[in-house]
């Protein structure tokens, strides 16, 4: 394993596409890569859970499927407790927790696709934001190379 892991927060919404079936198919292999680690928090888990319970999804996956994810996910991940704080200029506040968690994680890079993410300049601190599709190719981009290095 590498000494320097490119630490990756995904936003919850990634997981919740990834159950309904769209395109990010082979998403959860990225977990087991280790050239990164990616963190999550117990807020990252109660969000999952909370939209994954709503009905509206059950069209698209059972409940089933979202605890199996969402055990996936607490085992592959590294679970840190963030401490609450306020982010300025972001549209939504709920979205906090997850600043807070790529940089008390000290993450290098967050992956949204959220529009609000994308209003905070690409970066937070040392944390980069990228959408989902740069994140792939910045994954396929070191996976080829074998090696982590950061964004």
């Amino acid at each position: 394993m590498n000494d320097k892991l490119t630490i990756v927060v995904e936003d919850p919404n990634i997981w919740i596409s990834y159950l309904i079936g769209s395109k990010y198919g082979s998403f959860i292999d990225f977990l087991d890569n280790e050239n990164f680690k990616f963190i999550i928090c117990p807020e990252y888990i109660q969000e999952i859970k909370e939209v994954t319970e709503k009905e509206k999804y059950r069209k698209w996956f059972t409940k089933e499927a979202a605890d199996a994810l969402i055990s996936i996910i607490e085992n592959k991940c590294e679970n840190i407790n963030i401490i609450p704080s306020p982010v300025e200029n972001l549209r939504d506040k709920n979205d906090s927790y997850l600043i807070n968690l790529a940089q008390q994680g000290n993450a290098d890079i967050l992956v949204s696709n959220d529009d609000d993410f994308k209003e905070l300049k690409g970066k937070i601190g040392k944390t980069k934001i990228m959408t989902l599709a740069e994140f792939f190719y910045f994954y396929m981009e070191i996976s080829k190379k074998g090696f982590s290095k950061k964004p």
